[in-house]
């Protein structure tokens, strides 16, 4: 009817003006099933929606937040040179959305002169700060439009979706709902329009999205290839997929010819003399070696958690696993030495070690310092001089494997440790000491590991001595009427004995003398569950008070013996609990 003739041209942008019009006149009510008059209660519930204040800065600021963080689901990456995976993290409006190896930092400014100022800022900003990507999104009126529907959308929702309501209001809480999808959508279109017609900049050049990109990811992953190799420009050094056999042949493979091919392709080997060394000189291992040199001369803890942190930042972008293959490299190259719980560990191939090395937790929270050792060229002198005296070669050339080697090729007897202890403190107190400074190494080292084995030999035994006093004590009549709590206090004397273990610091006579003091512990702990149980009528005989000088005669028993039942039954007549210890 709206058609003048059949063959006259379309009206439906008139038609659609005109409903807009009527909808906002509220004339008229869009629903699934069209457009309808507005009921007394629709009127009402438009009258209210209508008279909200407008979102403030930081409604619109969350609004939005919400919806970009969407884009970044999932988090946009990209694979470098095949071997790791590099996210995007997001910054918005300066404030922080999620991490990432390489930060978006993303800005909305209104269209227009602020868009222009905006840019400019992002474009300097890139300039000075060139590890980060820096993108300005222009917001015109009808994203301001749509953000101002969703805040009422939300504020209705708020007031009017909680506690009873009527069966009109249930509709129009439905209704509603429905409509804050319909403006959600229509601002997530807007604002992906809008990011992908911004302006980015890296190290002020332009990169902004291509024509023809039709998702804020993508044209993330794409901004991504060209900024990432920039960025992280030394990660082809470490640009390999380590697995654990890699790792394992490390630590177990005796001859370094043996080591999975890894090695060769990161250039960790180099042939000498030919014999086959790491290559501590060159990158990567140099560079490692530099970190933890550097931090120890300042008398900080170069450890496995902080190699981790600095070089999974720009310019390295290392995986963990390289990092710490690395680490182990010039362990075994005798280059750095590793504190491990207490101890010390030189040898890779060692058992501490294996067990250091193949835990992550344990290698984070293990500390590495460089070692003194003897030049190289002295270690190949002594390889040929093996090989000419004592026949066969020295499997890895590092100065623990080349002393060993020696010593269990010439069949040397240890000293005793009472030996070795004299001799290094003769040693010592020598003014030349410092010729001497190998074997004063040697010998520390050797009464280091002897003392470690005593201490864990007497931290063992206090340990399952005041297990077994707990077992006891959860076998003592009484204790299974205790609370978990009353449990817990009763507990709390003996129960740290066998769940820490004690520091290298501690001395052995301090463990020998916990040890010592067990069953006073053990005795006084039952003492305090019994006055749990029982308060104050209990009271505590001491059976040595009777038998103090000893017992030589039956007639000293019995008048012990005697004593103590006396005194036992005076107190059982007084309503008391004896406790005998």
């Amino acid at each position: 009817t709206l058609h003048e003739s059949v063959d006259g041209d379309s009206r439906i942008a008139e038609v659609r003006e005109a409903l807009e019009a009527l909808k906002s006149a509220h004339k008229v009510r869009e629903g699934d099933d069209g457009y309808r008059i507005p009921t007394p209660a629709e009127d009402d519930w438009e009258r209210i929606r209508l008279g909200l204040p407008n979102p403030k800065f930081g409604d619109i600021n969350r609004i939005h937040g919400d919806i970009i963080h969407g884009f970044w689901q999932p988090q946009p990456s990209h694979e470098l040179q095949g071997t790791k995976l590099f996210k995007a993290g997001l910054t918005l409006n300066g404030r922080h959305i999620s991490d990432g190896d390489i930060m978006v930092y993303l800005s909305l400014a209104e269209t227009g002169k602020e868009f222009e100022n905006q840019t400019s800022e992002m474009r300097k900003r890139s300039q000075n700060e060139t590890t980060g990507i820096f993108w300005t999104v222009p917001v015109d009126d009808a994203i301001d439009r749509e953000n101002v529907e969703i805040f009422r959308s939300e504020e209705m929702l708020s007031k009017k979706g909680r506690g009873p309501q009527t069966r009109d209001e249930s509709a129009l809480v439905a209704e509603e709902k429905i409509r804050l999808r319909r403006h959600e959508d229509e601002l997530k279109r807007l604002l992906r329009q809008a990011c992908l017609s911004g302006a980015v900049f890296f190290r002020g050049n332009d990169r902004s999205p291509q024509t023809g990109v039709d998702r804020v990811k993508n044209a993330v992953e794409s901004i991504m290839a060209n900024a990432l190799p920039e960025v992280f420009h030394r990660f082809g050094e470490a640009a390999a997929r380590i697995r654990k056999q890699d790792l394992d042949s490390l630590i177990t493979t005796e001859n370094l010819r043996g080591l999975t091919p890894v090695f060769s392709s990161l250039h960790l080997l180099r042939d000498e003399g030919g014999q086959v060394v790491f290559n501590t000189e060159q990158n990567p291992l140099s560079e490692v070696f530099a970190r933890i040199k550097n931090r120890t001369d300042y008398g900080e803890n170069a450890g496995g958690k902080y190699l981790e942190t600095e070089f999974s930042k720009e310019p390295f972008g290392w995986e963990f696993d390289t990092v710490r293959l690395f680490t182990v490299c010039l362990l075994r190259a005798g280059a750095i030495a590793a504190t491990s719980k207490g101890g010390l560990i030189e040898s890779a191939l060692s058992v501490d070690a294996k067990n250091t090395f193949s835990n992550n937790n344990l290698f984070r929270q293990a500390s590495f310092h460089p070692k003194v050792g003897i030049d190289f060229i002295e270690l190949l002198k002594a390889n040929e001089n093996v090989k000419d005296v004592l026949g066969g070669e020295i499997p890895d050339l590092n100065q623990s494997v080349v002393a060993e080697t020696i010593r269990l090729k010439t069949g040397e007897l240890e000293l005793s440790f009472n030996e070795k202890a004299e001799k290094l403190m003769d040693l010592l107190a020598r003014e030349t000491f410092f010729h001497e400074l190998p074997f004063i190494d040697q010998l520390s080292r050797d009464l280091e590991k002897e003392y470690q084995g005593r201490f864990h030999e007497a931290a063992t035994s206090r340990k399952n001595c005041y297990a077994d006093a707990l077992e006891k004590l959860e076998k003592t009549p009484g204790y299974e009427k205790l609370s978990q709590e009353q449990q817990k206090v009763i507990r709390d004397p003996l129960e740290p004995y066998v769940t820490m273990d004690p520091d290298l610091s501690m001395g052995i006579s301090q463990l020998r003398a916990d040890i010592d003091a067990v069953t006073s512990r053990f005795n006084k702990t039952v003492e305090e569950m019994m006055r749990l149980l029982d308060g104050t009528r209990v009271v505590r005989v001491n059976v040595a008070d009777y038998f103090s000088g000893g017992i030589e005669t039956e007639e000293q028993l019995d008048a012990a013996l005697s004593g103590l039942r006396e005194e036992c039954e005076r107190y059982i007549g007084a309503g008391k609990k004896v406790l005998i210890q």
